[in-house]
């Protein structure tokens, strides 16, 4: 456990965490909204964006990092900062996007509250059950209405 502590501890893995889930989250919007796709291109792009919307990556990652190191402001933002080059897509794009990084980066948090021990275990489900529900909402409003 100390040897992946150390590893993921460094300050260079969470630069890399920040550039691949960001390409992760944004690339595939990116591409919908400026590539110029036609046909099995576009279908393509379109199944990855469910992809990620429906695989919360920022999340998992984030939630193991917060596993291991139990650092919680870097957990956090590992979950949340993927989502941010969504902005940059104008407004409503960049509102829909909000809701999973918010989300990401609670569970993040949540787990790096469970790295204190057993005292937190409450506040951990809080936060956790906090960070879940508009994920939650979202993915069923997209089943509902996609």
């Amino acid at each position: 456990m100390a040897k992946a502590d150390s590893v993921v501890g460094n300050p260079l893995f969470t630069v890399l965490a920040f550039i691949s889930l960001s390409l992760w989250t944004s690339l595939p919007l990116y591409l919908l909204k400026f590539g110029g796709l036609s046909g099995s291109q576009l279908l393509l792009v379109s199944d990855w964006e469910g992809v990620v919307l429906l695989v919360p990556l920022p999340g998992v990652v984030a939630s193991v990092y917060g596993l291991v190191t139990g650092i919680r402001v870097r957990a956090l933002f590992i979950g949340l900062v993927p989502y941010a080059p969504l902005v940059l897509l104008g407004y409503p794009l960049a509102v829909l996007f909000l809701i999973p990084g918010i989300s990401n980066g609670l569970f993040g948090l949540a787990s790096a509250i469970l790295k204190g021990g057993e005292r937190f275990v409450v506040k951990a489900l809080i936060v956790f059950a906090v960070g879940v529900s508009p994920w939650l909402y979202l993915v069923t409003s997209l089943f509902r209405y996609g």
